[in-house]
């Protein structure tokens, strides 16, 4: 890679730190790690994932427990997923990642075009 390019590529990433977007998610990210709340309803459901996957190794797909661990996985990611910082969260993210997929759109836009001598622009 050249000097060139490798100073653009740490522009990039330096614009991206500074970006609002991204030091908001990283704000959230922080207050959701921090959350006693949050740490109690992500280990609930690891919990149940764990039963769940336990139930599916050693019962039948549609027997007893393992449709009483799958509704007790449901239940905990849905209080998960529903906690008001998970949820803001989330929100956040998926404005972020939006925004990763246009700068991505554009960078690989930009190497196709230069890769088929602009026939991909038509």
């Amino acid at each position: 890679m050249n000097e060139e390019l490798l100073d653009l590529v740490y522009k990039l990433k330096d614009s991206l730190a500074k970006d609002s977007r991204i030091i908001r998610l990283n704000e959230l990210e922080e207050k959701m790690n921090n959350s006693i709340d949050v740490v109690k309803l992500a280990s609930k459901k690891e919990a149940a994932s764990d039963d769940y996957n336990f139930a599916l190794s050693h019962f039948a797909k549609d027997s007893k427990e393992v449709e009483t661990a799958q509704k007790k996985l449901y239940e905990a990611k849905k209080e998960l997923d529903l906690n008001p910082v998970v949820q803001e969260y989330m929100e956040q993210y998926k404005i972020v990642r939006d925004y990763y997929k246009e700068i991505n759109d554009i960078l690989f836009s930009i190497i196709n075009k230069d890769k088929c001598g602009g026939c991909c622009a038509k």
